[in-house]
């Protein structure tokens, strides 16, 4: 990342700091547009494999990314309260799944709310249910962690993982798991270990040294993004996914994966 993309990240940083108290709806986003909707954007769409679906630009043009092939390999969200995080977070699950069968992709998470990623249960990507509790995230990350030393030394898999992570601010004392997070980040892409993770403003800037990092910094506005990666910083809308539209995609999923026959344990689930 430039020097010029790291001062205005900061400035991001420094103004979200500085926001407004109190929580925007969620159901500002879902409230949007149809045109913002993810759904028909999905069925318009012939994606890549391993390809989310993130948003649109400022010329209503779609915008998203692959995990891995060359370009970063993790996401980190960062933004005030009520910006959209958990909406983008699962927006990128569900386009991961559209876009990739189950033998090629893995789906994992760590929810201290317990109710944020709860619908990741009904993709038959997930390898496991979402981890609630500081122990067990302890206990998946260091699995992670040895995965990737594996992977390394056969070099690599045909299965890519991604890994989402819901702000870990209530697990505030388990300072070991930012610090396999962080390892992930650095060392867990080429291994075919994604991470899309969600942290608060203070900690955004640790990532500004990750060059296999892309960051998605939320704005007051819900729903807008700026993305930095490593071609500079883009403005986006986020595309949404209403209670219907999402379980209308799990249904479609499910059955792409069944007509497939991909449904299937996955190659390396975790049991």
């Amino acid at each position: 990342m430039t020097s010029r993309q790291s001062s205005l990240m900061r400035e991001v940083l420094q103004a979200e700091a500085g926001g407004p108290e109190g929580r925007v709806s969620d159901r500002l986003l879902r409230e949007a547009p149809s045109g913002n909707s993810l759904r028909p954007a999905l069925q318009r769409a012939l994606l890549d494999s391993r390809t989310a679906l993130v948003g649109r630009t400022q010329d209503g043009a779609p915008w998203g990314f692959r995990v891995g092939q060359g370009s970063p390999a993790h996401l980190l969200i960062s933004g005030p309260t009520g910006c959209g995080k958990s909406e983008l977070l699962r927006t990128c699950l569900v386009s991961l799944c559209w876009s990739t069968s189950p033998q090629a992709l893995g789906v994992l998470a760590i929810d201290p709310s317990g109710r944020q990623l709860g619908m990741i249960e009904g993709l038959p990507h997930a390898l496991l249910e979402p981890v609630i509790e500081a122990q067990r995230a302890a206990a998946l990350l260091a699995w992670l962690v040895d995965e990737v030393r594996l992977r390394q030394l056969a070099g690599g898999s045909p299965t890519q993982v991604v890994l989402a992570v819901e702000d870990l601010a209530p697990w505030k004392e388990h300072a070991a798991l930012q610090a396999r997070l962080g390892w992930l980040r650095r060392f867990g892409g080429p291994a075919g270990m994604h991470v899309l993770q969600i942290r608060s403003p203070s900690g955004a800037t640790e990532a500004i040294a990750e060059p296999d990092t892309r960051l998605a910094c939320g704005q007051r506005r819900p729903g807008d993004f700026l993305i930095f990666d490593p071609s500079g910083v883009l403005p986006i809308r986020a595309l949404w996914l209403p209670v219907r539209d999402l379980v209308s995609c799990l249904d479609e999923i499910r059955q792409s994966a069944w007509l497939a026959g991909t449904t299937s344990t996955v190659q390396g689930r975790v049991e």
